[in-house]
């Protein structure tokens, strides 16, 4: 295996960022090391072949459908697939799971744009038996076009998004949570542009976690080991 095979293994393998694959290279082979930059067009040339590959015609597709987070004006209609026949039983679906099949900048995104870039993705794919998404306004509305015409494809709803729309009207109310959003949010912000950014989203998901389940504990009796217990408020 050479450089490029190593440097993009220690990331999609390992979990290695790509400065610290450049820098576990530079410790094996200090002479032929890539600076880390260099490895992200590999990346990028990996992820181009993935997306524009053919794709298997078949009917038992699951998409999942999701809009980036927007920068500036624009965002991106992103659609992963993966066949319900090769869907994992002893282990949770993971990111080598998944089949890129639709990247779709968009700079007003409305049901109908929706609706047309399902329309591309089934020309590719063939039309889904699944469809999970978050149930906005946009996305839902484009999947009840795209739907009109095949009743057997059927839309879920995003079981994290669902929790979030149940736990919302509790949590609304309630001073601590609404500090701890605004804190939250700040530290979103704060390591974006510094070395630290990769962190963010990780301990927002971390602290968004602990948050959701909290209400559902507190005050609620906890059975362990022939004890009962309650956690505090």
């Amino acid at each position: 295996m050479g450089v490029a095979g190593r440097l993009v293994s220690f990331v999609l393998d390992a979990g290695a960022s790509l400065r610290g694959a450049a820098g576990i290279l530079t410790l094996l082979a200090p002479m032929s090391a890539p600076h880390w930059t260099t490895g992200r067009p590999w990346l990028l040339r990996i992820g181009l072949a993935a997306w524009t590959r053919p794709k298997t015609i078949a009917a038992d597709w699951v998409w999942m459908i999701d809009h980036s987070i927007q920068i500036g004006r624009c965002k991106c209609l992103v659609i992963l697939g993966v066949r319900l026949s090769d869907l994992p039983e002893d282990r949770p679906l993971s990111h080598s799971d998944m089949e890129p099949i639709a990247l779709a900048p968009m700079t007003d995104s409305t049901k109908r744009a929706v609706a047309d870039c399902l329309e591309e993705a089934a020309a590719r794919t063939g039309p889904p038996r699944v469809i999970l998404d978050d149930h906005g306004a946009d996305l839902h509305g484009g999947v009840e076009i795209f739907r009109a015409g095949r009743p057997e494809a059927i839309e879920l709803y995003d079981a994290k998004h669902k929790a979030a729309c149940l736990l919302k009207p509790r949590l609304k109310k309630d001073e601590r949570w609404e500090r701890y959003a605004r804190g939250l949010g700040r530290a979103k912000f704060a390591p974006q542009q510094t070395e630290l950014a990769f962190l963010s989203d990780f301990f927002l998901g971390v602290s968004l976690d602990c948050w959701t389940w909290y209400p559902l504990w507190r005050n609620q009796p906890i059975r362990s080991f022939g004890r009962t217990a309650r956690v505090p408020v």
